[in-house]
């Protein structure tokens, strides 16, 4: 990383990262250890320069001269890739792109540089066959250089699982406002044996890099935690990570157990067999540290029975969450399990899964411990049932529903309501069946009917979506439910214009039964408002940084929201992307907003 950042570490706290930085400390990555990073960035003990880095220098300066200049001045590394590099568009790329400010993950800036970004939609395929994509996509390109292309070099849809990769597109995702979406790509140049180049390319949906932006995150939380300690036997090592690119520099310093130097040396299997010999048995472990719990007053709970199964472990988990002190971290084996309860990719399970909150120690739990760790909550947590006392009279409670009205921009208007009680049965004649509950998608769906923050918005969108989803495609619990669907999330009514004097009213792709007033001249005059303050003779192809890469839809967005058209009756027609990026943004702000279909 340039020296222009100073360092990473300052005064006992993370100054800045970068990818290679939250890489190098992240243990889901080919390499990454928190230890090593420790070692690194606190302790100082930077790791020696090798061979293929400056290969990789050099074939860097190569790509970025040609990019640059348009002089094919290739070395044999760039020119085995000559056909995997997408053409060359210099107002619609960016070599060496600098990520600007105000890019933080856990409020840590990021900093650092995209080799390629191309936002031509003309790139290349796998293959090196021509590419078109669709208009707001962004390449987000990376040179590789590595010895063997058949053992290192990643697929297409294994790009999202490097920290690198989803950091930059959750960039691309961040600089646009989320209206671009990113396009990850590799080109691999191997510098062994004969000349040859490949080029892996994926478009991951957004919601995917948005879920590896919050593994990422919980990483960098536990690298704040990790800053402060000097001790490197205090901190988690990976041991996947120690053969890890040859070896790992710092593994003749890197403090070790007495059973992972048998593993060191016997291997998993040998070692195994002779960790009984050399070794306290688990068990004896168990028995030992239940002792000591139980001297101090706090007796652990016993263990539960060997072979954890799934459901065993995510009651373990949502009991802990529960408590509000965030969750521990936990190592593979712990980490197996919480991806299968998540349905997590597997690739989350690799290494283990940083904790957060009070909760989330350095110290990285296997699934027993979880066990373990939720049992002694169980026993300090859950209070004793209190003495029995006689059962009181019974009584029925009627939940009167409340009526509520979703308007657009609104806060729904749900009037108080009141329990009915009824007085005790005097000696029924027969046993009353008591009332069902409520199921609990009806509870849900009240919920968020009456949430402002879902108020006016679409079925097919945030949780609702997952409500209506399950009703009204899963049968959703019979007549009951839907009815309920039906009172409680209704589709936004469309008042008439003549009785709604003073409104903003955008019917968008339609044609109103009114009279009504064409939008065209004032998105007009807002992009020419936008070209004058950047000196661009088009918004959509300019080097602005206002402008550039598909920044020009927040630019336009911002100024139709700070400044939207005067009270009136309108009517949009969204054949142009700049009429349809107005037309989306009136959406949260008009009063009523009717739109059709193409």
């Amino acid at each position: 990383m340039p020296s222009a950042y100073g360092p990473v570490v300052r005064n006992g706290e993370i100054h800045h990262l970068s990818a290679s930085g939250l890489t190098k400390g992240d243990p889901s990555q080919e390499g990454g250890c928190f230890r090593k990073w420790l070692y690194h960035y606190v302790l100082g003990e930077r790791e020696p320069e090798r061979k293929h880095h400056i290969v990789g220098k050099q074939t860097h300066k190569v790509m970025e001269d040609y990019y640059l200049t348009g002089v094919e001045n290739f070395n044999p590394l760039a020119l085995s890739a000559r056909h995997l590099m997408p053409p060359r568009v210099p107002e619609c790329q960016r070599v060496e792109h600098e990520l600007i400010e105000g890019f933080k993950i856990e409020n840590i800036p990021v900093v650092g540089y995209i080799d390629l970004l191309n936002w031509s939609l003309r790139t290349t395929d796998e293959h090196g066959d021509p590419l078109a994509d669709l208009p707001g996509v962004v390449e987000v390109l990376d040179w590789k250089t590595t010895k063997n292309i058949l053992r290192y070099a990643k697929r297409g849809i294994d790009l999202i699982k490097t920290d690198q990769m989803s950091l930059y597109g959750k960039y691309v995702l961040w600089r646009s406002e989320y209206k671009a979406r990113p396009r990850l790509s590799h080109v691999y140049m191997q510098t062994s044996g004969m000349a040859a180049a490949t080029k892996a390319t994926d478009l991951p949906d957004p919601s995917k890099i948005e879920r590896r932006w919050d593994e990422m995150s919980a990483v960098a939380r536990t690298l704040k935690d990790v800053v402060r300690e000097t001790d490197p036997a205090k901190v988690p090592a990976n041991r996947n990570a120690c053969p890890a690119f040859g070896q790992c520099s710092y593994y003749g310093k890197c403090p070790r157990t007495s059973e992972q130097t048998l593993i060191d040396i016997f291997g998993v299997t040998k070692a195994e067999g002779l960790k009984g010999k050399t070794l306290m048995s688990l068990e004896s472990q168990m028995q030992s540290l239940q002792q000591e719990q139980a001297a101090a007053g706090n007796p652990m709970a016993p263990p539960p029975p060997a072979g954890i199964t799934d459901q065993q472990f995510k009651e373990a988990w949502d009991l802990i969450s529960s408590v509000g002190r965030g969750f521990p971290p936990v190592n593979a084996d712990g980490a197996a399990y919480l991806a299968r309860i998540n349905g997590w990719e597997s690739h989350t399970a690799q290494a283990g899964y940083a904790g957060q909150g009070e909760f989330g120690t350095l110290q990285s739990l296997s699934a027993q411990q979880v066990m373990d760790f939720a049992n002694n909550l169980r026993a300090t947590t859950i209070p004793a049932p209190a003495a029995s006392t006689p059962p009181a009279p019974p009584v029925t409670t009627v939940d009167v529903p409340p009526a509520v009205v979703i308007t657009h921009n609104a806060a729904p208007q749900t009037p108080p309501s009141a329990p009915v009680v009824s007085p005790p049965p005097q000696a029924p004649s027969a046993p009353e069946t008591a009332p069902s509950a409520e199921p609990e998608e009806v509870t849900q769906a009240r919920e968020l009917a009456q949430d402002p923050k879902w108020t006016g918005q679409k079925m097919n969108k945030g949780p609702l979506a997952k409500v209506v989803r399950y009703l009204l495609e899963n049968g959703g619990g019979g007549g009951e439910v839907r009815e309920v669907i039906k009172e409680v999330i209704k589709e936004v009514p469309v008042a008439s214009p003549e009785a709604d004097s003073g409104q903003l009213i955008v019917y968008v792709d339609c044609i109103p039964s009114c009279p009504a007033d064409s939008l065209d001249e004032y998105i007009l005059g807002k992009v020419r408002e936008l070209e004058a303050a950047t000196g661009a003779r088009d918004i959509r192809c300019s080097d602005h940084k206002a402008l550039d890469f598909g920044a020009w839809k927040g630019s336009l967005a911002t100024m139709v929201r700070e400044s939207p058209p005067e009270p009136g009756v309108y009517t949009v027609d969204t054949q142009s992307e700049i009429w349809a990026i107005a037309a989306q943004e009136l959406r949260g702000i008009a009063s009523i907003y009717v739109r059709g279909t193409k």
